[in-house]
């Protein structure tokens, strides 16, 4: 290699690091409570959408845990071979059920609670 490639290589690592990461935190805002508010209640899109982005700004360090846990969890299932996801992807979704019913009052209007 020559010397440009070499100094461009750290670059090039940081800032794909950082697409990646900012890429994951956005998924994760996104689909924390839509998914399962999608599947309890008869919401459009949308306000699925937004009621997960209000939850995880409502309860930034339970849901940054939350996040760095679930990847934790499938790194420890990847490194197992990906046996391990038998046992972490239940997990992980009895989890989110459970958070998702503490996040957000389901009634007529779908609301999230704050201060988790």
């Amino acid at each position: 290699m020559t010397g440009v490639q070499t100094c461009a290589l750290p670059i090039l690592l940081l800032v794909g690091t950082l697409a990646g990461a900012l890429l994951s935190v956005l998924t994760f805002a996104v689909s924390a409570v839509a998914v399962p508010l999608l599947m309890v209640k008869d919401v459009d899109v949308i306000t699925a959408i937004r009621t997960s982005l209000q939850a995880v700004r409502a309860n930034p360090k339970p849901m940054l845990l939350w996040a760095t846990l679930i990847a934790g969890f499938m790194a420890l299932g990847g490194l197992s071979l990906f046996i391990g996801l038998i046992v972490v992807f239940p997990l992980i979704g009895h989890a989110t059920w459970h958070a998702f019913e503490d996040l957000v009052l389901l009634d007529d209007r779908v609301i999230p609670r704050e201060g988790m």
